[in-house]
């Protein structure tokens, strides 16, 4: 019988090919231009998408490729630790907005990934932004929408949107084959987000908590006139 823990084992000096019949490329097999030179020039000839040349994410690194997602999930924490204390402070509107941007600012720059580590540490910040205008967008949501409405949206509104996002992203990545094609496709809706600044209010109740009840009376009244309904004049009273 052979034991194959007492075996010697060699690390992958001479890298890996791999099969293009799936994806033309992804994070394991991306390139780094100074390892990919290095291997060339010490194979003198141009290696074959082979894993030196790549970001290491194979053989003793294999470990590195879920990494991504776990730090993601760190990004995801932390942004989920702020964003309402953010939201207080800011603006509900004001931070949905930027960690929208920021979401779709730092995914897009991963496209220009050198190296893992550049990879990782724009995911982590990714997920930050994802959580924080998921958060952002849900108390906003819940305190601009009328009591009718706002059940729905709080749990089916808010959850069928997401989960159309993820049944729709296994269909970009059918016919975008290329990760960094893919995360083009991806980041493209985030910014007909902007769109939205001018159709989206600011959150009367914050407005309200912050003294600014002029803005919150000029939200009240478009709303009013929107909905055909005639707002109380006692309502912007002062005294009340």
């Amino acid at each position: 019988d052979v034991d194959l823990g007492q075996l010697e084992q060699e690390s992958c000096l001479d890298g890996w090919e791999f099969s293009q019949d799936v994806y033309l490329s992804t994070i394991v097999t991306e390139q780094d231009s100074g390892a990919y030179n290095a291997m060339k020039n010490r194979m003198g000839r141009k290696p074959a998408l082979c894993l030196p040349a790549q970001w290491n994410l194979v053989c003793e690194d294999d470990w590195k490729a879920p990494l991504t997602i776990s730090l993601f999930f760190v990004g995801v924490l932390l942004g989920s630790f702020i964003s309402g204390q953010l939201s207080d402070r800011f603006g509900r509107k004001n931070v949905l907005f930027v960690t929208m941007g920021m979401q779709t600012g730092f995914s897009f720059l991963q496209i220009f990934s050198k190296n893992f580590e550049m990879f990782v540490v724009l995911f982590v910040l990714v997920g930050m932004g994802q959580i924080s205008n998921y958060v952002a967008a849900f108390v906003l949501g819940t305190e601009i929408l009328g009591k009718s409405v706002r059940i729905i949206f709080s749990t089916l509104g808010v959850c069928i949107f997401y989960a159309f996002g993820y049944m729709v992203l296994p269909l970009f990545a059918y016919f975008i084959r290329d990760w960094r094609m893919l995360l083009v496709a991806l980041t493209m809706p985030g910014v007909l987000c902007v769109a939205l600044w001018w159709f989206i209010p600011e959150s009367p109740r914050w407005l309200i908590s912050q003294g600014r009840f002029e803005e919150a009376e000029v939200i009240i009244r478009k709303a009013a006139k929107a909905n055909g309904i005639v707002v109380p004049s006692t309502i912007f009273d002062p005294s009340e």
